[in-house]
């Protein structure tokens, strides 16, 4: 009978057999044993997508081992907190995630990669004065004053305005422009959106314009000579 003992850093391999000889079968074994100090390689890391986004990250690990072999859980993407089988991790926000690769006889493999390309922070829209605020009986300019915000100045977790960044209609149609001209008493839905779509939204009441001429009511009156208006 052949006891095979497995720690963190020896693998042993028994092998049984027999040895015939003229009188009866001698039983013998032999055991070979390895031990493994050396801790995997990891051959590429890789994320997706790699520009500006407002979903998770996918962080991608290619390793491999020449000794002992990778174990059936060898990756950890939290310094070795826990370990999954897969070597694909979804990240959610902005951050550097501690990657640990293992072998078969514990040997751990560390490194690490900063995500910095998530933005799912809509940008603020700070400001949207009247042009102008007093009654008017000409047209009167909406403009904005937004930016999108930075959560992490160590990173600068912010995409920046998009190329067409204000809607003036609620989302309809877009401009490059953060203003525009109203000739009529209305409720303007404005929008601003970031680079990745995130969308901030505000509502303006426009209710100084007065284009309608006054009325007046002529009568008038005769007596004798005399004529009123």
């Amino acid at each position: 009978k052949c006891d095979l003992e497995q720690d963190s850093h020896y693998y042993w391999y028994g092998f049984a057999s027999k040895e015939h000889s003229t009188s009866s079968y001698r039983p013998y074994a032999v055991i070979n044993y390895k031990n493994d100090t050396t801790p995997p390689t990891i051959d590429e890391i890789t994320y997706t997508p790699k520009g500006w986004t407002k979903e998770n990250v996918t962080i991608t690990v290619k390793a491999s081992d020449s000794e002992s072999g990778l174990a059936t859980k060898a990756y950890s993407f939290d310094g070795g907190k826990t370990w999954q089988a897969s070597n694909k991790f979804k990240v959610p926000k902005n951050q550097t995630v501690s990657i640990w690769v293992i072998d078969k006889a514990g040997n751990p493999k560390k490194t690490s990669i900063k995500i910095t390309n998530i933005d799912k922070t809509l940008p603020v829209i700070s400001e949207t004065p009247l042009t102008p605020s007093a009654w008017t009986n000409g047209n009167v300019k909406v403009t904005v004053t937004a930016n999108d915000v930075v959560t992490n100045t160590a990173i600068k977790d912010a995409s920046g305005l998009a190329s067409l960044a204000y809607s003036f209609d609620g989302g309809k149609t877009w401009q490059k422009e953060n203003y525009k001209s109203f000739s009529t008493n209305c409720t303007v839905s404005i929008k601003v959106r970031d680079a990745v779509d995130n969308a901030a939204q505000k509502s303006v009441t426009i209710s100084n314009i007065d284009k309608t001429l006054p009325t007046a009511t002529i009568t008038s009156s005769v007596t004798g000579d005399d004529a009123t208006i």
